[in-house]
């Protein structure tokens, strides 16, 4: 996202770094056939730099400053030669205003995959690490984002039964994350981010999630959720297998999480960015 203002006889921009199209040809960096592409600003000066690079390069070097969502985002950046980039870290809503997941309410272990029915939010894997087992006690339901308003269908995938409906709007999100057990989120890009995690987490739901990216940071393994391995379906079929041998367990809340950043400290945040980046522009205007 690009940020930009006028003061002083000139305008100023910031960018906010989330999805990767600063920095990659893909939304999500990976190609059709799941491989990563990147642009490399090291090597501007060389014939073959993509015209699309070359012409996002004077942007990103003009910027007052470059804000990535995570740590893990800022250094992705970092390897594609960009400097000069501080960490804005996205807030979550306070868990106050979210409903809690009510526990022990049946035998079945309501699995979610939220994030849409994409590859590259890992829903190849969710599918094929539940075609691998005949699980029993599992259940999923799919938020699938292509489905027009207010449709909801039914199917089976191996032994799991699987409810695929559309997207909900956001004021019935609390209402989601009380619904479901266990959030399935194997992204195989790297996510800048992963609110669906935190969120889920703040709802007092277990989070199972890929190993790249900042999706899982805030994961405390087996305590909180578990980190799987995203380069096949294996990882994923082998924590649902543990899930599905353990049901009570899930069915549970999950030990407390980290302490998440709230919406206000990063709000907080970007005013003492923008103040200070205006002050500076102002200061340098005085001076001319």
């Amino acid at each position: 996202m690009l940020s930009t203002w006028r003061g002083c006889g000139a305008s100023r921009h910031l960018i906010t770094l989330h999805d990767a199209w600063w920095i990659s040809p893909n939304q999500f960096v990976i190609d059709d056939r799941d491989c990563p592409e990147f642009y490399d600003y090291t090597r501007q000066d060389r014939a073959d730099f993509p015209t699309r690079a070359q012409a996002l390069a004077r942007p990103l070097q003009g910027a007052a400053r470059l804000l990535a969502v995570s740590d893990s985002f800022a250094e992705l950046h970092r390897t594609c030669g960009l400097e000069r980039i501080e960490i804005t870290e996205n807030g979550v809503s306070d868990p106050a205003d979210w409903h809690q997941v009510l526990p022990g309410r049946r035998r079945a272990c309501a699995l979610a995959h939220i994030g849409g029915a994409s590859r590259h939010k890992g829903i190849h894997l969710v599918h094929n690490a539940l075609l691998a087992n005949p699980y029993e006690n599992l259940e999923l339901l799919l938020i699938d984002h292509s489905l027009p308003p207010g449709t909801v269908t039914h199917e089976i995938w191996g032994t799991t039964p699987v409810t695929r409906t559309a997207k909900v709007a956001q004021s019935d999100i609390a209402d989601l994350y009380a619904r479901i057990d266990v959030l399935l989120a194997p992204s195989i890009w790297p996510e800048s981010y992963g609110l669906v995690t935190r969120e889920a987490m703040a709802c007092g739901a277990w989070v199972v999630t890929s190993d790249r990216g900042a999706i899982g940071a805030d994961i405390v393994e087996g305590v909180t959720g578990h980190r799987v391995d995203v380069s096949s379906y294996q990882g994923l079929a082998e924590v649902l297998g543990r899930i599905d041998g353990d049901p009570g367990r899930y069915l549970g809340p999950p030990g407390k999480p980290p302490a998440a950043r709230k919406v206000r400290d990063q709000v907080d945040q970007l005013v003492g960015i923008y103040d200070t980046v205006l002050g500076e522009h102002r200061d340098k205007h005085q001076g001319d």
